[in-house]
């Protein structure tokens, strides 16, 4: 779903000494994608682009924030609200 190339260029990382990091990031961010959004939308060609964006945005988030233990691991707003929108309703 997340490419590592196109997720360091958001990142501006021009360097691959961050490809580890950055691909366990890429695993959570996958994983939470997978067990708590519908999965109608997880088709790798079929992935909205808004979607698509918050899975950069949380990755990001996680990235800048993987070393700063102080902040309460609230997901941005800006995320939370699009995947929202794509969540399972369970009953």
């Amino acid at each position: 779903m997340l490419n590592m190339d196109q997720l360091k260029q958001y990142l501006a990382i021009n360097d691959n000494s961050q490809d580890f990091q950055i691909s366990i990031i890429i695993k959570s961010v996958e994983s939470f994608v997978k067990n708590s959004l519908n999965p109608d939308f997880l088709s790798p060609n079929q992935i909205p682009e808004d979607l698509t964006l918050a899975m950069m945005n949380h990755a990001a988030y996680y990235y800048n924030n993987s070393l700063d233990n102080s902040k309460n691991n609230q997901l941005p707003s800006s995320v939370t609200d699009i995947y929202r929108k794509y969540k399972t309703i369970r009953i």
